[in-house]
């Protein structure tokens, strides 16, 4: 079952009328945005704060680092040949990655992350943008161009971008710059999610009448939302569609979202 909680109900205020009518229409949204728009603003309705640009810039540059690592391990695994052929720097990284992701025991695991962190976090004076930058350096000269990971350049052009399009909002916090998600476009975000999430849960039910099993009904539920609405649309509201199978029996393992998929891990490698 989604564990995730829906936020209480808000008042609509006269502004939002229409759109609280009708909040579907919100759903367009993400199915209008490049993969990039689309990971920032997932990333601004997850966490509902005042963010600066560097903080947003972290966090994507690194999903994007790591879907790289793990499309270079499964390719290593399916073909049992390396996707990426980098220097001694990428490949530490993405082999500390590799560890971190399927330790042999606690202990491996601790190690991992020590591994990783001299990767991505300051160490003496040498800065966490710095040594991401070099890794995003070397792999966007070694991948195709829709692997690439963002530079730093395309954040300030994307939320510029974001904030003309009314999704998202800029304040002034002395000379510094603040991000934050539009109030009226969380506040329609938070309808359209709740109802996303009761259509879910009532499906699971419907199927579990059928005399399937919880996991086999969640599966059925799974396959009914994906279909009827896409996954962008869900990974955008953040509902549940794990597990769920393909015709071809292969499940999907993790969100197609980079923010959703890595948010745990951006607790331990990209401090606020």
């Amino acid at each position: 079952m989604d564990n995730n909680k829906i936020s209480p109900e808000i008042k609509e205020t006269e502004i939002e009328k229409s759109l609280i009518q009708a909040p579907m229409l919100l759903d367009l949204t993400p199915l209008s945005l490049s993969q990039m728009e689309r990971e920032i603003l997932i990333l601004f309705v997850n966490e509902v704060a005042n963010l600066s640009a560097v903080y947003v810039e972290r966090i994507i540059q690194t999903a994007y680092l790591f879907r790289i690592a793990d499309l270079h391990i499964l390719i290593k695994r399916i073909k049992g040949l390396p996707y990426l052929n980098g220097s001694p720097y990428l490949m530490g990284f993405i082999e500390a990655y590799e560890q971190f992701k399927d330790p042999q025991n606690e202990m491996e695991f601790l190690e991992a992350i020590k591994k990783l962190e001299k990767y991505l976090l300051p160490e003496g004076k040498v800065g966490a943008e710095a040594k991401r930058q070099k890794l995003i350096t070397e792999v966007n000269k070694l991948v195709a161009k829709n692997y690439a990971v963002p530079s730093h350049r395309s954040f300030g052009i994307t939320l510029q971008f974001l904030k003309e399009k009314g999704y998202i909002i800029a304040t002034k916090n002395k000379s510094k710059t603040l991000w934050s998600i539009a109030s009226d476009v969380y506040h329609i975000w938070l309808i359209r999610r709740s109802q996303l999430f009761d259509e879910r849960e009532q499906k699971i039910k419907e199927f579990q009448n059928t005399n399937l099993t919880a996991s086999q009904a969640e599966i059925k539920a799974n396959e009914y939302m994906i279909n009827k609405h896409g996954i962008e649309v869900l990974d955008f509201y953040n509902i549940n569609y794990i597990p769920f199978k393909w015709q071809n029996e292969l499940p999907i393992l993790s969100k197609q979202s980079l923010y959703l998929r890595y948010r745990e891990d951006f607790k331990l490698f990209v401090p606020k």
